[in-house]
């Protein structure tokens, strides 16, 4: 079965499109509205993860009102290059050191999507452990994943995963951002991928709607990103 994901920079959400009829998936059910899942991601010293509303809850529980202990610890080291070239260099190698909270239970991530336009970002360190980019958002996907096949009763391994019509005005930066998008959507099971811009889901909707041909302005505000649209729609004729 084939399945509609929107991951968006503060909500996700999923749904079956069947008979012309769209379903949308129960995903949080202790959110406020429980088919659309916060993208909130809370990893604990254990390297357990927990998204959704569930993480905003357990950030708040674990790390509202504690005592915070810093402590400066190496990250690596860096080359640095003074003056002159070849020869005539100077190079010197610099310890870098980060401040550590070492009372922190856990480490809450949000706004995932956005470092998907900055093209040094690969993942982030929690606590002893790297995570590549693409698997934190494996995590938003897999979950989406699941919660569909639960309700549909059957395996859900091709996907119609929205994108922003761009990333960036930098061709290489909105490839390398569709990549990482596509080793996401691999990890978390899927094994038939394709990719639509987010501001034909809306559209493509309206136009099998609308009885008559008119014109469209389709305005999709997201967390990260703003597409401005405009489409003709509606009738016999496809958008």
């Amino acid at each position: 079965m084939r399945i509609g994901i929107d991951f968006g920079t503060t909500n996700s959400a999923v749904a079956v499109y069947s008979a012309n009829h769209l379903k949308s998936i129960l995903i949080d059910p202790q959110n406020e509205n429980p088919n659309v899942l916060p993208s909130l991601i809370y990893i604990d010293r254990v390297q357990k993860s927990t998204l959704g509303i569930r993480a905003a809850m357990q950030y708040l529980q674990f790390e509202t009102g504690r005592a915070v202990a810093w402590r400066k610890r190496k990250v690596g080291e860096a080359e640095i290059v003074v003056s002159g070239r070849g020869a005539d260099a100077v190079t010197y190698f610099q310890d870098l050191y980060a401040l550590v909270d070492e009372n922190a239970h856990g480490r809450l991530l949000q706004s995932i999507k956005t470092m998907l336009r900055d093209p040094y970002y690969d993942g982030t360190r929690i606590f002893e452990r790297f995570y590549t980019l693409d698997e934190l958002i494996a995590a938003f996907l897999y979950q989406l994943k699941t919660a569909t096949e639960a309700v549909v009763g059957e395996t859900c391994d091709e996907v119609v995963l929205g994108r922003p019509v761009k990333f960036s005005d930098e061709d290489y930066v909105n490839l390398r951002a569709e990549e990482i998008l596509y080793k996401g959507a691999r990890r978390a099971g899927f094994t038939d991928i394709t990719f639509a811009e987010e501001p034909l889901g809306v559209t493509y909707l309206e136009h099998i709607r609308s009885p008559k041909r008119q014109t469209a302005f389709v305005f999709d505000f997201g967390g990260g990103t703003l597409d401005l649209t405009l489409a003709e729609i509606g009738g016999d004729t496809p958008p």
